[in-house]
C-alpha cells in the first residue's frame, strides 16, 4: 500500500522500495538454526525495519552510484 509523504510542500504517493518477504525471515531462521511460530514470524516482521540502519543503507547506494560503481 503507497504511503503519502510531504515532499517540498507537495503530497505524493511512494511506493514502497522494499518489503521484508517471510522467506527473507525463514533464511535467517534457518541460518541460525531455529524455528520460529506463525506469530513469532509476523513479530519479526513488524519489529525488523525498526532495526535497520535505513540512512547508512541509502547513503552507501548514493557513494555506491556516485563513484561510478
Amino acid at each position: 500500500m503507497p504511503c503519502k509523504k510531504e515532499i517540498k510542500g507537495q503530497r505524493e504517493n511512494i511506493e514502497p522500495w522494499y518489503l521484508l518477504e517471510e522467506q527473507d525471515i525463514l533464511r535467517v531462521v534457518d541460518e541460525m538454526e531455529m524455528k520460529l511460530s506463525k506469530a513469532e514470524i509476523i513479530k519479526v516482521k513488524e519489529l525488523a525495519p525498526d532495526y535497520i540502519d535505513w540512512f547508512g543503507a541509502i547513503e552507501n547506494a548514493i557513494l555506491f552510484i556516485k563513484q561510478g560503481k
